[in-house]
């Protein structure tokens, strides 16, 4: 997988492939070089493969709980690993034109400045076009699968028990105060938004596909306990 940077690298493809056509008539510099997996000498649907897996190898969490005199802390740590997700998102924002309908969309600074050119002969952006009807360039592809492996502090909790002494005066027998985050960090290799994504809408097929999902907020809780 990469980018054909010479006409001539596109000739010598397309003068072994039978019927003189490597991958599509309309490729030129600039456009991905998708791999003749089976050999044919063409590269077609006959092509395509299972690339990773959407189920991790592993989840689980771990939760803390600690003391220390008057303070206490609670820790859940979330985590997924050897799990891998496709970008989607990504790829829309590496093409012009709209999936599916008329008209173009916006992309992503990251590919605006980086895209093919021949002055800027990029191995990992294709070149910048209105419509993919031809290249095919934002075919789904190994360029967007990533490692969906993360570790989340879903939630930690500090608080303080005020001392029984300074509350006998007003009937009260138990005083907390304590502040709590819920999702405070992630630690992920994912260039997404959340590498947590679920299934899209429930549906099956859609697992390990991030199609936008809205990322976990992270909330800040201050609160008071008390016990009469």
């Amino acid at each position: 997988m990469g980018i054909f940077q010479t006409q001539g690298q596109i000739d010598k493809l397309n003068s072994a492939a039978p019927g003189g056509i490597y991958y599509r008539a309309a490729t030129k510099p600039g456009d991905r070089y998708f791999a003749d997996l089976n050999g044919d000498g063409v590269v077609n649907a006959d092509d395509r493969t299972t690339i990773g897996n959407p189920q991790p190898k592993f989840f689980g969490g771990v939760n803390l709980d600690g003391t220390y005199k008057a303070w206490d802390i609670n820790l859940y740590f979330y985590g997924s690993y050897g799990n891998k997700i496709l970008n989607y998102v990504e790829s829309n924002l590496e093409n012009f034109g709209k999936r599916g309908s008329e008209g173009a969309e916006n992309v992503s600074e990251k590919y605006f400045q980086n895209h093919w050119t021949p002055s800027n002969p990029s191995d990992r952006y294709a070149r910048a076009l209105g419509t993919d009807d031809n290249s095919l360039n934002s075919v789904p592809s190994s360029v967007w699968i990533e490692d969906g492996s993360f570790l989340k502090l879903k939630n930690v909790s500090i608080g303080y028990t005020l001392p029984a002494s300074l509350l006998n005066r007003f009937s009260i027998s138990r005083v907390r105060i304590y502040v709590s985050s819920q999702n405070l960090f992630t630690i992920t290799k994912y260039t997404g938004l959340d590498p947590e994504i679920g299934i899209q809408g429930g549906n099956a097929t859609q697992n390990g596909v991030d199609n936008g999902t809205y990322p976990s907020s992270r909330y800040f809780t201050f609160g008071l306990n008390l016990t009469f």
